[in-house]
């Protein structure tokens, strides 16, 4: 019988549980939070800058767009939306 749960936020969303049930601050060195998509360059030194001041660890998964997605979503979108 399987008995592994994978980690998980608690009701309140204060806290997170880990895969053994204890809870876990979102300060905690063992937590990497991860961003399962890519930002602008800009954005992804922002948030770098604000996880390093407040000593979190963070990953942004995932490659910027390349210059035909670009290019299509610039003939697609007026910018104006």
């Amino acid at each position: 019988m399987d008995t592994y749960r994978p980690a998980r936020f608690t009701a309140g969303r204060s806290f997170v549980k880990d895969s053994a049930g204890k809870r876990v601050r979102f300060d905690d060195p063992r937590l990497t939070h991860i961003y399962p998509f890519p930002f602008s360059p800009h954005l992804r030194e922002l948030l770098a800058a604000v996880y390093r001041k407040w000593k979190l660890n963070m990953r942004v998964c995932g490659t910027p767009g390349d210059m035909d997605t670009l290019q299509l979503g610039r003939r697609l979108c007026s910018g104006r939306e």
